[in-house]
């Protein structure tokens, strides 16, 4: 089974509950092994448009489901959980990002992984470690 990280990100809210939450329906889900998550890290908004600091961790999983189903899933817990669409960057209660699937590269017009932007982001690359 695939080795995949799934990062978290929330700037509105209980963060660390709808965290805790998400990780929760993650490894609920048939197909899905979660392993141990990270801490959470403080971390200020990135991109300009959010307002408040974010709450970042990252949660490792083994995945025996196809990725778009997996990224279905995350898109799934997203909108359980609260996020409503919102402009890119701004402040938000929950964000999910895929950011490794074992070792496989995937560019398709809804998913790219390894994530494009992920060497770029502390946020995403401390929790990762």
């Amino acid at each position: 089974m695939p080795l995949v990280a799934i990062a978290l990100g929330s700037s509105l809210g209980p963060s660390a509950r709808t965290f805790r939450l998400a990780t929760e329906l993650l490894c609920a889900t048939p197909g899905l092994s979660c392993l141990r998550p990270s801490r959470v890290f403080l971390t200020p908004p990135a991109g300009g448009v959010a307002l408040r600091p974010f709450l970042n961790a990252c949660v490792r999983l083994q995945c025996e489901l196809e990725p778009r189903a997996l990224l279905a899933r995350c898109r799934d817990v997203e909108r359980r959980l609260g996020r409503t669409p919102t402009p890119r960057w701004a402040d938000r209660v929950l964000d999910l990002d895929l950011l490794i699937f074992g070792t496989e590269n995937i560019e398709t017009p809804e998913l790219t992984v390894p994530h494009p932007r992920m060497h770029d982001r502390p946020f995403q690359l401390l929790p990762l470690l």
